[in-house]
């Protein structure tokens, strides 16, 4: 993740947060289903579907780190801002969970909304919710285009990630920008190759754990 930070000065002073979530796919801009990225084991792939959850947002200051237990739904294809309320302050980082709380990551845990229901992770391969489904097609040695699956759920598949971040929230509101580069989940330090290896890591503890720490 990167982050920057700019201040609204046209909206009426508050300590609230508006989170905005860009994308892109190494030094390119991002473009949904179009087989145009070539991540590093060779493979010529596109992104059809990128959905995860993000948890407990929270800002670092002198003083210790705020509390957040809020968790957010996110949607790379379809992108949203967010809200956060946070403690007037000046703030030396950030850290946030990717995925979900052991609390939350539990069957019928969160609110049956269509995005959450959908996030389900099967009951039979332990419940909870997806933290990321990560899918879109890939050209094979013989010029066909197949499909490939990244889904990673489970606790273990749980990962924390502090963010070096440099902000006064002081009586007015922010827009903090994240940015999200799509190409580390195939790259780096795991090299997804999908013709010669697997395409997909669903319940492939290995696998999700590989995929996890590409994040």
């Amino acid at each position: 993740f990167l982050i920057f930070s700019c201040k609204d000065d046209d909206v009426e002073k508050t300590s609230r947060v508006k989170v905005n979530m860009e994308y892109s796919f190494g030094e390119e801009s991002f473009e949904p289903d179009s087989v145009r990225y070539k991540i590093l084991s060779g493979d010529s792939i596109s992104v059809t579907r990128m959905e995860y959850y993000i948890s407990n947002l929270e800002f670092h200051s002198e003083g210790g780190w705020t509390s957040s237990d809020k968790y957010v739904y996110m949607n790379a294809l379809d992108p949203k801002s967010f809200d956060l309320a946070v403690p007037i302050g000046a703030y030396d980082s950030v850290r946030l969970i990717l995925g979900l709380t052991k609390e939350k990551n539990k069957t019928y845990a969160l609110k049956p909304l269509p995005e959450n229901v959908k996030m389900a992770w099967p009951d039979v391969m332990g419940g909870g919710y997806h933290f990321l489904k990560l899918e879109g097609h890939f050209l094979n040695e013989k010029s066909e285009y197949l499909g490939y699956a990244l889904h990673m759920g489970t606790n273990s598949s749980q990962r924390t990630y502090v963010i070096p971040l440099k902000i006064d929230l002081i009586d007015d509101q922010h827009i903090l920008g994240m940015s999200m580069d799509l190409s580390s989940w195939y790259n780096s330090p795991y090299k997804f190759n999908f013709n010669t290896g697997y395409n997909y890591t669903m319940g492939i503890d290995t696998l999700m754990a590989h995929l996890a720490n590409n994040g």
